[in-house]
């Protein structure tokens, strides 16, 4: 079993952005969070692992994106995770690892299920929809990774 703790703090000068339209957080900043991991060996080159994270943006500073438009406003509130994987090792060399992974969130706005839409809901522009408020709190994700050892 392995615990992580993350702290971060950000000050940032008055003039930290100057550009008109600016979106990076210009205020004084505070994140924190906590990751907890477990692994179980099935045998051999194959174990089986779990991961719970939580996550607080206390000023949105880590959630938000570069390019969002400025109306739209950084995601401040909690975060939430619990990911399930299986690791395979065939060779020495290689690993083979399918994950599920449940995000929730509990704050202000929807971070996830972003429209494809290249119009803006605030004003009718034409932007970027990966770059537009989500329509969901919550959203479950599958992956795998490839990693090969040198």
């Amino acid at each position: 079993m392995n615990a992580d703790f993350t702290y971060g703090t950000q000050e940032a000068p008055d003039n930290f952005c100057l550009r008109p339209g600016c979106t990076l957080i210009t205020e004084d900043s505070e994140w924190y969070g906590v990751t907890l991991a477990g692994f179980y060996n099935i045998r051999p080159g194959l174990k089986i692992g779990l991961r719970s994270e939580w996550f607080r943006d206390d000023d949105g500073a880590n959630s938000w994106w570069k390019g969002a438009p400025p109306e739209i406003e950084p995601f401040t509130g909690d975060f939430y995770a619990i990911t399930a994987n299986l690791s395979w090792i065939p060779k020495s060399f290689i690993r083979i690892r399918p994950e599920i992974r449940y995000d929730w969130y509990n704050g202000s706005g929807k971070p996830y299920g972003r429209t494809s839409s290249k119009i803006s809901p605030v004003d009718g522009r034409v932007v970027d929809g990966s770059l537009l408020p989500g329509t969901e709190d919550s959203q479950f994700v599958g992956g795998i990774d490839i990693t090969i050892f040198f």
